[in-house]
């Protein structure tokens, strides 16, 4: 039975993602952003009545009561609030939203995902998507809420200007045109060197995960932990801060700039339309504190934190890809009769061929073997031969490249059958309780712990062990009782 090689479905992976971040948060938010883009223009809408209200308030003659206009000011202004408070929430409420979807779209790709495929992305930039990359794009949801606020308070006052004098209007324009054509040019430099930083957090982090790790060899040699802190670490701590300070100090020079531009804006506004005589002096005075409280510094404050999360969202969004182009083939899991005995498995020329990033080819089989129910085998091999390999070929965690499988003298597809089953591997990881067996009895689980003499360290109750605190020997024992007591079919003998 030829099966798909890894290899060709890893090349999918390659293909560039057609979905950007705008696009993601469009296509999964559509009726809440419109929605709130409604409320926004509706906040910043009261937001005018209100300025309007006080402006007008500041012409009534004397000795008129102003009792009206009072009340009408009152009711806006709680409506403001209401509506503001709303919008507020609501758009927050709405990005952790589709963020926790995101999140949930991720992690059900990875556990989807074929082992190799999973060690080819591996395991530290998954951690690393799924940690500060969430962090970085869910903490940007206050700068998103005012940011929309501040552009329509832009859009709005930029009317009125045009109103008053479109001469100042298309000066102004103008200027903030060449000024946002700039700063978006100088931004996508800043984009691509907070690329580069990110990559150079994930090294640090594969080093950190060293320091860990690796905790007791380094603690047995203290030349290789010095040389391994100073030229390990500390240098990569070192470039990681270079790269920081650059990055940030990008960041400051565009908001220099823009800022800079801000003030050349006041300046043409103030001496240049005078001298122009394009506009009225009472004109001239509406114009300035209209500009003077255009929140332009505000807004180019929130660009740094969300270009930063919108690289950490595309990041995001690029794993999510890279593991549905993966996961396209997967197989689904059969389900077996109750009445079902294990009592042959029978591995027929099987072979599997695995390319490394150095272009090496690492080559298993072709390889016939038989294992018959009740027998213990030992397969043995030096440093690198392949055994971890052909135990993860037979239990279907790699595909293999060539050959036929049969249980029973039954062709079979290895990949719909791996929950045949029960592992410990090496690198194994020790649930908490069990997952994926309906019922427990909590009885036989603590009989198990009690042979295997673990009875003074770990309790079972509720579906769940007391503790995981355990040494290396006690919890490949605890991984061995959980290995028996999970539902696996039973073999000729009535074993399970």
């Amino acid at each position: 039975m030829q099966q798909e090689n890894n290899t060709n479905k890893s090349s999918k992976s390659k293909n560039k993602n057609p979905q950007n971040g705008i696009s993601y948060l469009w296509n999964n938010g559509f009726v809440e952003i419109k929605l709130l883009i409604f409320k926004a223009f509706l906040v910043v809408l009261l937001g005018v009545i209100i300025a309007f209200i006080t402006y007008t308030a500041a012409f009534i003659p004397e000795g008129q009561s102003k009792a009206r206009l009072f009340i009408i000011f009152v009711i806006i202004l709680f409506l403001y609030l209401l509506a503001s408070n709303n919008y507020y929430k609501n758009l927050i409420n709405t990005v952790e939203k589709i963020i926790a979807n995101l999140r949930l779209l991720v992690m059900n790709q990875v556990r989807q995902a074929e082992l190799l495929s999973f060690e080819k992305i591996g395991s530290d930039k998954i951690y690393t998507a799924l940690t500060f990359d969430i962090k970085s794009v869910s903490d940007v949801s206050h700068s998103i809420a005012f940011g929309i606020i501040a552009i329509f308070v832009i859009i709005n006052t930029m009317a009125y200007i045009a109103f008053l004098s479109w001469q100042a209007f298309l000066i102004i324009f103008c200027i903030l045109f060449i000024a946002g054509v700039l700063y978006i040019k100088n931004q996508q430099q800043i984009k691509k060197m907070v690329f580069i930083v990110r990559e150079y957090e994930k090294k640090m982090f594969e080093a950190l995960m060293q320091l860990l790790y690796g905790f007791k060899d380094l603690k047995l040699n203290d030349k290789k932990n010095d040389d391994f802190f100073f030229n390990g670490l500390k240098q990569y701590s070192s470039k990681l801060h270079q790269l920081k300070f650059l990055c940030s100090k990008q960041f400051i020079n565009n908001y220099s700039s823009s800022y800079c531009s801000w003030n050349v804006l006041i300046i043409v506004v103030v001496l240049i339309l005078p001298i122009l005589s394009l506009i009225s002096l009472n004109k001239l005075v509406t114009i300035v504190g209209i500009v003077l409280f255009m929140p332009f510094v505000f807004l180019i404050e929130q660009i740094p934190k969300i270009t930063i999360a919108s690289i950490s969202l595309q990041r995001l969004l690029d794993l999510e890809y890279e593991l549905s182009q993966l996961n396209r083939d997967t197989q689904k899991t059969i389900h077996l009769d109750n009445d079902f005995i294990f009592k042959k498995i029978k591995y027929k020329d099987i072979t599997f061929v695995y390319t490394e990033e150095n272009e090496h080819e690492f080559k298993i089989g072709p390889l016939s073997i038989s294992f018959m129910a009740g027998e213990t085998v030992f397969i043995t091999g030096g440093n690198g031969s392949g055994k971890s390999t052909l135990l993860k070929l037979m239990t279907g965690l790699y595909l293999i490249h060539s050959g036929r499988i049969y249980i029973n003298d039954k062709e079979i597809d290895i990949q719909r059958y791996r929950f045949l089953f029960s592992a410990i591997f090496r690198d194994y990881h020790l649930f908490d309780r069990f997952y994926g067996s309906a019922e427990i009895n909590d009885q036989k689980v603590n009989d198990l712990i009690k042979l295997m003499q673990l009875e003074h360290k770990v309790k079972f109750a509720n579906n769940r062990f007391s503790s995981n605190n355990l040494s290396t020997g006690q919890r490949k024992r605890l991984a061995l009782i959980m290995s028996i007591v999970e539902n696996k079919p039973k073999n000729d003998q009535g074993l399970i």
